[in-house]
């Protein structure tokens, strides 16, 4: 099992039609601030770059 197994729980229910569940764990959650963060970061950084055209990406 990797990290990214810690991130995301699922559970596999035993029906007809089968059904199978995913949520993010308290871990995951724990990263909110930091992909918030991320998230205003990469908004500004397109509001910034989105009028040059040709620009490359890295």
């Amino acid at each position: 099992m990797g990290f990214a197994t810690k991130l995301v729980s699922r559970t596999v229910f035993a029906e007809v039609p089968p059904r199978i569940e995913y949520e993010i764990t308290p871990k995951a959650r724990g990263l909110g601030p930091t992909m918030e963060s991320l998230t205003a970061w990469w908004n500004e950084y397109g509001k910034e770059h989105s009028g040059q055209a040709g620009h490359a990406r890295s």
